[in-house]
């Protein structure tokens, strides 16, 4: 019978290989949307926390994030739009030739310390199951 022996660390390593190259072509979002989104999440629960108020009652502008980041208003808006078409931020208030605020939709789900991650058995579980197996 052939097979490969694999080590913990094999499997920790193809772990993290698969979330750098899948992880990213599996995000509905384009990179730049994703780092938009993950800013304004940033920015939100900062100064929601200021405000004392929770995430989804904390409305924001287009410059309030120009001014926080530094994009221009242009990639603003062309990355706000995907964000508000996936349904992870909506308008709060806003019309044709007035200001828009929005709120977040988006508390982060997904992310671990801003790395986005496949549904793959971590070496942790692993070896919690490897000593389960051990003690029965």
């Amino acid at each position: 019978m052939e097979y490969i022996e694999v080590t913990l660390d094999d499997i920790d390593r193809a772990n993290v290989l698969a979330n750098k190259v899948l992880g990213q072509s599996l995000d509905e979002l384009a990179p730049p949307s994703r780092t938009l989104l993950t800013d304004i999440y940033s920015m939100v629960r900062e100064l929601s926390g200021k405000n004392e108020c929770s995430i989804d009652e904390f409305y924001f502008t287009r410059r309030m994030i120009r001014e926080k980041i530094g994009w221009t208003d242009w990639q603003i808006r062309a990355h706000i739009k995907q964000l508000e078409d996936l349904e992870y931020l909506h308008v709060r208030i806003g019309a044709q030739g007035k200001q828009y605020a929005y709120a977040l939709n988006y508390r982060g789900q997904g992310e671990d310390n801003g790395k986005r991650y496949l549904n793959l058995t971590p070496v942790d579980e692993i070896k919690k199951l490897m000593k389960k197996k051990k003690d029965a």
